[in-house]
């Protein structure tokens, strides 16, 4: 594989969750999140391009992964190679994140 795998968490997941996957990998990054509550989803993309030194790379994102690697494919759109998602929630364009959760989920929200 040319390109690094970058593992994405989902909300409220600590790195640890891809250890026994980054395992049986040879090049994958596992970004960690901004620590600050009010980050904004910009500020979660911008952490993660900071963090991966590679010019291309793969994402995989679970969870609420995915809309950061939304925010990252549209930052960086040169150096995402392929996004995949693992239970992803993937807002369509215009969408909210709550709009992309199933019903029962959706009812949980304000």
């Amino acid at each position: 594989m040319d390109e690094p795998l970058v593992l994405l968490s989902g909300a409220g997941l600590p790195a640890w969750i891809w250890d026994d996957v980054r395992d049986g990998l040879e090049d994958a990054v596992v970004p960690a999140y901004p620590r600050d509550p009010s980050a904004t989803l910009m500020a979660y993309a911008e952490t993660v391009l900071a963090q991966v030194s590679a010019a291309r790379f793969t994402l995989i994102a679970h969870s609420a992964g995915g809309v950061v690697a939304q925010a990252v494919t549209a930052s960086a759109p040169d150096r995402v190679a392929a996004v995949l998602g693992v239970s992803a929630v993937w807002p369509g364009a215009g969408r909210s994140f709550a709009a992309a959760l199933p019903l029962p989920q959706r009812w949980l929200l304000p």
